[in-house]
C-alpha cells in the first residue's frame, strides 16, 4: 500500500486488522524513479504502482491503466490529475502532487511505536522506505494481559523518521480491528 502524498492527517488503513495474524507494513517516502520496459500494475484503487520522473517535476505518477513502460521516458503531465501515456501497451499514469521526501534526502534512522498495547517489531529501513511487523493480538495468555486495542477496536502505529539533513518527521497509521 502506498499512501497518497496529499494525506493531511493520519493514514486510515483500509479494511480491518485481523488480531490473530501478524502484518507486514511499509511506508514509502520516495517512490522509485521511472524504469524503461518495466511492467507497471494496478490491482485496485488503493494498490497501484507509481513512478517518479528521473528529473524532478513536482509530481509523482500513479498507474491509472496498467501496462509495459516504453523504451524512453515519456513527457510527464505536470497538472494534478493529468495523464501521461507511456509506451504502446496502454500504460497510463495520473499525475499526483509530490510532497514526499526529495531526491536529495535520505532516511538515516527510524523508530516505530504502537498505541493501546500493540507490539511492533522487525523494523528495517532503506534510504527511502520503512518496513515493520505488527504482532498478533490473539491468543493472549493470560487474557487479562490482552492489549487494550482489542477492547477499543482500534490502534495507531506511529513511525518516527530522521533524515540525513537532521529533519525529523512522524507518520501515524490508524487501524481498525476486524469484528469491531
Amino acid at each position: 500500500m502506498l499512501y497518497p502524498a496529499e494525506q493531511k492527517k493520519y493514514f486510515r488503513v483500509p479494511g480491518t486488522y485481523d488480531p490473530e495474524e501478524s502484518r507486514l507494513m511499509g511506508l514509502i517516502l520516495r517512490p522509485d524513479t521511472w524504469t524503461a520496459a518495466k511492467v507497471y500494475e494496478k490491482h485496485d484503487d488503493d494498490n497501484y504502482d507509481v513512478a517518479l520522473p528521473t528529473v524532478y517535476t513536482g509530481f509523482y505518477h500513479k498507474v491509472k491503466n496498467p501496462g509495459l513502460a516504453g523504451a524512453t521516458e515519456p513527457s510527464w503531465a505536470t497538472t494534478p490529475g493529468g495523464e501521461t501515456v507511456d509506451g504502446e501497451t496502454g500504460l497510463i499514469f495520473e499525475a499526483v502532487m509530490y510532497n514526499l521526501m526529495p531526491l536529495s534526502e535520505n532516511i538515516v534512522s527510524c523508530t516505530v511505536t504502537a498505541t493501546n498495547g500493540v507490539t511492533v517489531s522487525s523494523l528495517s529501513h532503506s534510504d527511502s522506505s520503512i518496513q515493520f511487523m505488527i504482532q498478533p493480538l490473539l491468543p493472549v495468555t493470560p487474557p487479562e494481559t490482552a492489549p487494550l486495542a482489542l477492547d477499543l477496536g482500534v490502534f495507531d502505529v506511529v513511525v518516527f523518521v530522521t533524515k540525513d539533513n537532521g529533519e525529523k518527521s512522524d507518520f501515524t497509521m490508524h487501524f481498525k480491528i476486524g469484528g469491531h
